[in-house]
């Protein structure tokens, strides 16, 4: 429900706003606290990895990278973890080319327009952390070692 709303409110008005991000940190942190303390430093590891990533995104291309997706990724950090933050990025970055080069082509939009990120961020991240793909991902990369 809040990848959607998130996804849904970046679509419709170009913002992703701090009475999604603030509850939801606070729900998940509390989560995590409560299923998987142990794990709790992979967490914060994951929502300042992810929240810094977009942030050195946003400080190059402003207009490219909002700070609701900054704060957006800070929260999925929390919810998967490093491992996960990397694979959501990851499959995000595709997602989000295939979509921009789609419209491209089809003329709704040129080159220089962006796409709303939270939109395609939101829902890979549900996905990541529904599937446990980043935990399936990670243990395939490191039996390739």
């Amino acid at each position: 429900m809040f990848t959607a709303w998130v996804a849904w409110e970046d679509i419709r008005t170009r913002k992703i706003p701090n009475k999604a991000i603030v509850p939801f940190f606070l729900v998940f942190m509390a989560f995590q606290v409560i299923t998987d303390r142990a794990n709790m430093l992979d967490y914060i590891i994951g929502s300042v990895a992810g929240c810094v990533f977009l942030l050195l995104a946003h400080a190059f291309n402003p207009k490219g990278m909002g700070m609701g997706d900054v704060k957006l990724m800070a929260v999925i950090g929390l919810l998967v973890g490093w491992t996960g933050v990397a694979l959501t990025l990851f499959l995000s970055c595709i997602v989000g080319a295939f979509v921009a080069i789609t419209l491209i082509l089809t003329r709704r939009m040129t080159i220089k327009d962006t796409i709303p990120f939270g939109a395609v961020l939101a829902p890979i991240a549900f996905v990541t952390f529904a599937f446990d793909w980043h935990k399936i991902f990670w243990d395939f990369l490191i039996s390739m070692v």
